[in-house]
Order: structure tokens, then C-alpha cells, then sequence
């Protein structure tokens, strides 16, 4: 994967970001010599993560699993914290 700068999500009809098929030790020699694309880098990270990631699975019904027991019910105590 190559190495890119700013974020910008999908849809945003005034993205861009830098990318660098080289990966220089520098960042100003990095940014010195990458390219401008129109658009989200979003799509293109979705893509590499999938293809490393696995098949999703569903979200368990419950909590807990692996024989551990939810401690409190969501959102847990901590909300009611001042």
C-alpha cells in the first residue's frame, strides 16, 4: 500500500489527497515527491483492510461470550460519573 497524507471522507466533491508510490525516509522529501488525486482515500483503505481482514461475522445477540459475563448492563456506569 502506498503512503498517504490527509483524510477526507467519501462524497466530499472537494477532496484530495497526496500519495507517494515511494515511501522516503524524509516527510519533506515524501511530500516533495507525491502526487495530488481527486477524492477519498477512504474506499482504497476499505479495500486493503478487506483483503486482510477476513469475512465479517455478525454481531453476537448478547453480551459477554467466551464464557466471560457482562459486568452491567450498556452503557455501564461510568455515564453517571461527575
Amino acid at each position: 500500500m502506498s503512503s498517504r497524507r490527509l483524510s477526507s471522507p467519501p462524497g466530499n466533491p472537494k477532496a484530495r489527497y497526496q500519495i507517494n508510490k515511494g515511501t522516503p525516509a524524509d516527510p519533506e522529501d515524501w511530500l516533495k515527491t507525491a502526487g495530488t488525486e481527486q477524492g477519498s482515500w477512504w474506499p482504497d483503505l476499505l479495500a486493503w483492510l478487506g483483503d486482510r481482514c477476513g469475512t465479517q461475522e455478525p454481531a453476537p445477540n448478547e453480551l459477554g461470550g467466551g464464557g466471560l459475563r457482562p459486568i452491567t448492563d450498556a452503557p455501564g456506569t461510568y455515564v453517571f460519573d461527575t
